[in-house]
C-alpha cells in the first residue's frame, strides 16, 4: 500500500521518462538478441577493399625526420587485399615494381593494432595507430629490426 501511495505521488512527468527508458532497454534487447555480429575488417584502411598507394611521408628517429622530402625519393608502399604489398622508391616503381611482403594485420585483447610485414628472412612487426583517415603511425615493436617510426600518408593527387 506504501508503494502504492509513494508511485501517485511521483510527478507523471518522472515516471513517463522512466516508461520510455525501460521501454527503449526492452526494444534495443530484442532487436540485438540472437543477431551475428560480423568482424571488423583490420586491413580495410590500408587497401580500401582492393589496393591502397601510401607515401612514407616521415621517418622519425627520436624527434629527428630522415625521410627525403622530394616525393620521388619517399618510399611507396602499396597495400593489395590479398595481403601482399610493395615497397619501393616512388621513382624506382615504373622500373621494377619493388620488394613484395606479406601482411597481416591484428588487433590484441587490448584493442591494440598490429601489422606484421615478412619477406624472405626479413620480419618487421609495427603498432599500427591511426592518426585519421589520412595519416597512419607505424611504429616498430623492436627497433633491432626497424628503427624508425612511419607516418603514412595517401599517395598525393598531385
Amino acid at each position: 500500500m506504501l508503494f502504492i501511495k509513494l508511485f501517485q505521488e511521483i510527478e507523471w512527468n518522472f515516471k513517463m521518462k522512466c516508461f520510455l527508458l525501460l521501454l527503449s532497454f526492452f526494444l534495443f534487447v530484442e532487436c540485438t538478441y540472437d543477431v551475428d555480429l560480423k568482424p571488423v575488417d583490420q586491413t580495410r584502411l590500408l587497401n580500401d577493399g582492393n589496393s591502397k598507394f601510401w607515401i612514407v611521408d616521415c621517418l622519425y628517429k627520436g624527434n629527428i625526420n630522415h625521410a627525403d622530402p622530394n616525393l620521388k625519393n619517399k618510399d611507396l608502399i602499396v597495400f593489395f587485399v590479398s595481403g601482399k604489398c610493395i615497397i619501393q622508391k616512388v621513382k624506382k616503381f615504373a622500373q621494377n615494381g619493388g620488394d613484395i611482403y606479406k601482411y597481416v594485420v591484428s588487433v590484441d585483447e587490448f584493442g591494440v593494432r598490429r601489422i606484421v610485414l615478412t619477406r624472405k628472412n626479413k620480419k618487421w612487426e609495427f603498432r599500427l595507430n591511426i592518426i585519421n583517415s589520412e595519416k597512419i603511425l607505424l611504429t616498430p615493436l623492436s627497433k633491432k629490426n626497424f628503427e624508425y617510426d612511419m607516418v603514412l600518408i595517401p599517395f598525393p593527387e598531385n
